[in-house]
Formats: structure tokens, C-alpha cells, sequence
């Protein structure tokens, strides 16, 4: 990632003290890869997870400072890649990492939107090369749809796309992306249900349809869901709505927010 863009982000992510805090991760892929990458670097682990109509907390829970991961969080710390400005005038969450947040994208300018992932984003950041390996490559950029820009048939969303590529230092990316086919990525998807979801069964355990055994040979790295118990703590309201350049940002008391597309919002609010 260049300079200009990492010198924006919140300071607390140039915290390396290990084991500082603790991580919430809801329910896909990129939100589970990007947990994986945190613990990997700084030995944090999965306390809570968040599945937009509640939160959990593991029995094991360790008190620490909890950040979200792949959540649009209004207040506290989180890493996420969504557009949370309704407008240009709306104040965002000043502790999200979030490339959307410091490149002022909102509702007026949503086709400049950072389309790619929360992981490649962290990655990114933290200066963590991708791998060479075709098959490999594919799947991290299939996380998230990280890769469907490129093949955009509108030449404008296409360029965004390969300069937000060339912002994260991985320009290699773009001339990849020329030598596979959308049909490539959706046999990817496929073979290892990357668009699979994480639930939480009747017993407070964790599990997932995605072929995480499969990704860990793959990868040759233990991909595995915590195995703590989780009780769920919270209930959440979401809410959907459409908006436009004018609309203000929903009343307070907001848990996440973001946008969908350009004309809509998708918002939740803890319930009492």
C-alpha cells in the first residue's frame, strides 16, 4: 500500500503488541480469512462473532478491547471495506479502517468505490505479499468478488478497479486478471463454496458449508473455526432503505451501517 493512503488509517493499527485484542468476525469468508491473517500476525483471536441479526460471545471470552472484522461498525475499532458515507457530509467512524472512509466515498461518487476485500486490504497494509501460485491467487482474489472489476464491461468501473490494485502495491494483479476468465473464478467459487456463510448451530458451536479442509491443504496452513462455545448476547434490528445525496444518516443509536449500492443503505441498531 503506498504511503499517502497507510498514513490515513487510524493509528491503533500500527499496534503490534501481541495478543492486544480481540477479534468479532462475522459470518463469510472474508471476515474469517481476515481474522485468520490478524491472529497469524498478532496473535489475536475470535471472541465474538456477528451474524447481522445477532452477537455472540465465546465462553472463553478475554475481556480485551474487541475489534470487528469485515463489520461496518458506527463506533469502535474494525477493519471493513464497505462505503459508509450516505452523503459527503456524513461523519464516519473515525477508528474504521477503511479505505472508502479515507477516500470520502459515499452515495455521489459510489462507482469510485474500494471494491476489493477486507483481507486484501489488511494484507495490504501490513505488507503481506500474494501468492504465486495460480490457484492460490485465485482464491484470494475471489473473496469478497476482489477480482470482478476488472472484468467490468464499463471502462470506468474498470479502471477504479485496476488502480485500486495498483494503491495496494499488488499491480501484478491486473495483468493476472487478463490471463483467467470470470468462468475460471466462478469454478473456483465453486469447487470450494468460497460464497458459503458461518453459523451458529443449537449448541453455540460454529460451523460453516465453506470448504475450509479443503483451502488448509491447499494453503498448508490449519483454517478452523474456534471451537469455543458461543451464547448469543445481543439481538439485532436490520433495517434496509433507500436513499440519495440528500438523505441523512439514520437517527443514533446505530450499530452498522453501510451501503449496498449507490441508492441503498442496510443498517442495524442493537435491541433492547
Amino acid at each position: 500500500m503506498n504511503n499517502e493512503l497507510k498514513q490515513q488509517f487510524p493509528q491503533w493499527v500500527t499496534e503490534n503488541e501481541k495478543g492486544r485484542y480481540s477479534l468479532c468476525m462475522s459470518d463469510d469468508l472474508d471476515s474469517f480469512m481476515s481474522c485468520f491473517m490478524l491472529n497469524q500476525l498478532f496473535g489475536y483471536d475470535i471472541t465474538y462473532f456477528y451474524s447481522f441479526t445477532g452477537i455472540y460471545q465465546s465462553v472463553s471470552n478475554n475481556q480485551k478491547e474487541v475489534i470487528g472484522i469485515d463489520i461496518a461498525l458506527e463506533n469502535g475499532k474494525c477493519w471493513d471495506n464497505h462505503v459508509t458515507r450516505i452523503n459527503s457530509d456524513s461523519i464516519v467512524n473515525p477508528q474504521a479502517a477503511n479505505l472508502n472512509n479515507i477516500q470520502m466515498i459515499h452515495s455521489g461518487n459510489y462507482a469510485n468505490k474500494y471494491s476489493g476485500s477486507t483481507l486484501l486490504q489488511i494484507m495490504s497494509y501490513y505488507n503481506i505479499p500474494l501468492p504465486t501460485d495460480k490457484e492460490k491467487l485465485m482464491i484470494l482474489l475471489a473473496i469478497d468478488s476482489s477480482y470482478l472489476g476488472h472484468y467490468s464491461t464499463n471502462d470506468y468501473f474498470a479502471m477504479i478497479h485496476h488502480q485500486m490494485m495498483n494503491s495496494l502495491g499488488y499491480e501484478h494483479v491486473n495483468s493476472f486478471l487478463d490471463t483467467v476468465t470470470k468462468t475460471d473464478f466462478n469454478r473456483i467459487n465453486q469447487h470450494y463454496n468460497l460464497k458459503g456463510k458461518i453459523t451458529v448451530d443449537q449448541n453455540g458451536c460454529l460451523q460453516t458449508n465453506i470448504k475450509l479442509k479443503e483451502l488448509s491443504i491447499l494453503f498448508n496452513k490449519d483454517f478452523v473455526l474456534p471451537t469455543d462455545c458461543f451464547i448469543h448476547k445481543y439481538a439485532l434490528d436490520n433495517k434496509i432503505t433507500r436513499i440519495n445525496q440528500d438523505t441523512p444518516k439514520p437517527e443514533t443509536g446505530i450499530f452498522s451501517l453501510a451501503l449496498t449500492a449507490k441508492d441503498k443503505c442496510k443498517y442495524s441498531r442493537l435491541m433492547e
